[in-house]
């Protein structure tokens, strides 16, 4: 494994310590005016916006460096979603008052304190980050070097006839036909009005879930003669399924497959031919801000869509998509002032409750854990699917020391996990779970631990088939 000590002091040593400083200034400072309110307010604000910019940016930089130019190393994903899900609402909520979703349940202190707070957990991760390094520590894959490709066309058949029992029984339990099932029609009250309907929902996905891996087959599948025959029926399976799943997400505006997909071919690229360029990934970037605002788009409705322009538009639609800066003002309006802290209690509930399947459990709460927060403060915050926020279910749970211990913890896990890839670059298997897992890298900063659910269903299996496919070979002689 290639050294991954944190910085070379001799050549980018100065990189560090200049960033080093410049945080620790601003950073100073801030505390400072969060503490003795001592200039005025919205000079206190832009303060922090700079402060939080220039962590963003430096560290950045820093970490770049550190990863050799890695694009895809798993701080850098976070740096950047900490720049689009913090620094830019944060922009927007301050100088277009319109972007405003929650307005009535926030004021200006709680703000100001979600945005001090925003930047504790940045310093947080990183500091997290920094120290599983110095540890040192890492995880073993158990995977063998080269994938077996009769293995590969065994999950490849049962996967596909597990999607056709998946599809038999949604069709039963919705009372309609298979075509209906495949035509992209909402079904979802049909389940809400049956006995253990949840619970059948998600079983009928895991069923099917094998068919979302074609691709990962496809891309771990040795490409050679001995696999020729192969490719000239799998390679037409997998290319109509990801166009009927393309199609699915445009009609359904469907962003988390749209991005996962993306996101999976572009990093796998990225380490297996290593063609992947940062002016691609900003012309990728760009692409895919085009589609969010066309989903977006699609998803307001008809007098919002008259009575605005583009510019305002876009607007709503970014402060409606990334809206975690303001959920965290009207959480931290909430706690302590009219709500004590859970002290552990969301988190337990989380933890324990979220594996029990709906199918065995009748009446296990529709909300619970981290998602009832938003419950507490308004029901149809609840309803209305929002998140929320990883600041916010540590915040609410054990204040600021919440966010300083969580935050520090899952910067040190997602260490870990990058330390533990880097042993693996060249096992397309590991690099296929690698991206896969920071594929949702946005959804861990959404709070309600995704995680948890994510490695249930999706992690877990993906880590077992492929274990299964690069089996180890024993050398020993006997």
């Amino acid at each position: 494994m290639e050294s991954l000590n944190f910085i070379d002091f001799k050549t980018k040593g100065l990189y560090f310590r200049f960033a080093l400083i410049l945080n620790a200034v601003f950073f100073g400072i801030s505390t400072f005016f969060i503490v003795t309110k001592c200039a005025i307010p919205a000079i206190r604000l832009n303060l922090y916006t700079v402060t939080l910019l220039s962590a963003i940016l430096s560290s950045y930089w820093v970490f770049y460096l550190e990863s050799k130019g890695d694009l895809f190393a798993f701080i850098n994903i976070l740096i950047f979603w900490y720049f689009i899900m913090f620094f830019i609402p944060l922009l927007l909520i301050t100088h277009y008052p319109e972007t405003r979703t929650k307005v009535g349940y926030w004021s200006f202190e709680s703000f100001e304190l979600a945005v001090f707070l925003v930047i504790v957990s940045f310093y947080s991760l990183l500091i997290g980050y920094l120290f599983a390094n110095r540890v040192g520590r890492e995880w073993h894959l158990h995977l063998g070097e080269h994938p077996s490709v009769k293995r590969i066309i065994l999950v490849i058949i049962i996967s596909i006839i597990l999607y056709i029992i998946s599809l038999i029984l949604r069709s039963y339990f919705m009372g309609t036909s298979i075509l209906k099932v495949l035509s992209f029609h909402s079904y979802a009250t049909n389940f809400t009005k049956r006995e253990y309907s949840m619970g059948v929902y998600t079983f009928t996905n895991l069923l099917g879930s094998g068919m979302g891996y074609l691709l990962l087959f496809y891309l771990i599948l040795p490409k050679n003669t001995g696999t020729k025959k192969l490719l000239i029926w799998f390679t037409p399976i997998v290319f109509l399924f990801l166009i009927y799943g393309l199609i699915g997400a445009f009609l359904n505006t469907s962003k988390a497959l749209f991005f996962n997909l993306i996101f999976l071919i572009t990093g796998y690229y990225n380490y297996v031919a290593r063609k992947i360029k940062p002016k691609q990934i900003i012309a990728v970037f760009f692409c895919c801000v085009l589609i969010l605002s066309y989903f977006n788009y699609r998803r307001m409705s008809g007098d919002m869509r008259g009575e605005s322009n583009i510019f305002s538009i876009t607007k709503i639609m970014y402060a409606q998509t990334f809206d975690d800066m303001e959920t965290f003002a009207v959480v931290c309006d909430f706690f302590p002032k009219k709500h004590a802290y859970y002290n552990g209690r969301r988190t337990a509930e989380e933890i324990l409750l979220l594996p029990i399947p709906r199918a065995l459990w009748k009446d296990k709460p529709l909300a619970y854990g981290f998602r009832d927060i938003l419950n507490d403060i308004n029901p149809g915050w609840f309803s209305y699917g929002y998140h929320p926020g990883l600041q916010s279910q540590f915040y609410a749970d054990f204040g600021i020391i919440g966010i300083i211990v969580g935050f520090f913890i899952f910067g040190a896990i997602i260490r870990l996990i990058y330390n533990s890839f880097c042993k693996y670059k060249c096992n397309k298997g590991a690099v296929i779970f690698y991206i896969t897992i920071i594929s949702n890298s946005w959804l861990y900063l959404k709070g309600g631990f995704p995680w948890l659910n994510l490695l249930v269903i999706s992690y877990l299996p993906l880590y077992l088939l492929l274990m299964y496919i690069y089996p180890k070979i024993n050398t020993r002689r006997h």
